[in-house]
């Protein structure tokens, strides 16, 4: 089968309500994470997707998009050809590493150099994030993984425990980590910390908050514990992470995070 290979790639930037009517795609597959608003999605059936989450539309799958809310929407998009066949079940995932974002980053910068390592470079990263796509999860997006998420997304400012998890589920201590741990594939805590480091990221790229602010309000009060973690897990610490976010808004005339 050939390789999957990158035609382009950019930030975009839309106003909420902004909506393109049902089309499809004859000569390319698409790629589109959503950075930050919401976005209604019909590929088979209607999707609603929020920061974090990627989703492929196939060559001839027709589709439609429609920006949620009044406020802007913003996502990294990415169009390619030669993807391999993927489950329907799969084609909207979530980022839970944010390995898709930095790849999806490092795409862009590669089509901008416009150089044949550029482009060698941007082929290998799509290939990595459509084994993204194509790596079964054993039910990760399941009712287990649902709940624990509703539940905590609202305490992570908190320094939640293994049993506070549990307790989210219902479940004893033991019996909660084997589950969750099939259904993500990782173990608990771990994925607690991923969904903190997402969260930051969103937060960073939204808002003016600042980076202890951010680092707080998903659970690291330890300036310098958030920027070693967000390095090691993400790749850049939080403040380039922002900057990244303000060249981006800056290149499109989008306008900066409220205040």
């Amino acid at each position: 089968m050939p390789t999957a290979q990158v035609l382009w790639a950019q930030v975009q930037h839309f106003p909420g309500g902004w909506r393109m009517d049902d089309h499809r795609h004859a000569d390319r597959d698409e790629l589109v994470l959503i950075l930050h608003g919401r976005l209604r999605t019909t590929l088979d059936s209607a999707r609603t997707l929020g920061p974090g989450m990627a989703i492929i539309h196939p060559i001839h799958r027709s589709h439609n998009h429609l920006a949620l809310g009044d406020g802007p929407l913003a996502i990294l998009y990415c169009s390619f050809v030669n993807c391999p066949p993927i489950p329907s079940d799969r084609l909207a995932i979530e980022d839970r590493h944010g390995r898709i974002e930095s790849a999806m980053r490092w795409i862009v910068d590669a089509c901008a150099d416009g150089t044949i390592a550029g482009r060698a470079a941007a082929n290998g990263l799509i290939g990595a994030i459509v084994h993204e796509f194509l790596t079964p999860r054993d039910g990760g997006e399941g009712d287990l993984v649902r709940q624990v998420r509703e539940r905590v997304r609202a305490r992570l400012c908190e320094p939640l425990t293994l049993d506070d998890l549990a307790a989210a589920s219902g479940l004893s201590r033991a019996y909660f980590s084997r589950r969750f741990h099939a259904a993500t594939g990782q173990p608990p805590m771990r994925w607690l910390r991923d969904l903190r480091l997402a969260t930051a990221r969103h937060l960073l790229a939204t808002t003016s908050q600042t980076v202890e602010a951010i680092g707080r309000q998903v659970g690291f009060p330890d300036r310098f514990q958030f920027s070693r973690m967000m390095r090691k897990r993400s790749g850049r610490p939080p403040s380039a992470w922002r900057r990244r976010s303000e060249v981006d808004r800056m290149r499109l005339g989008a306008p900066p995070p409220p205040r």
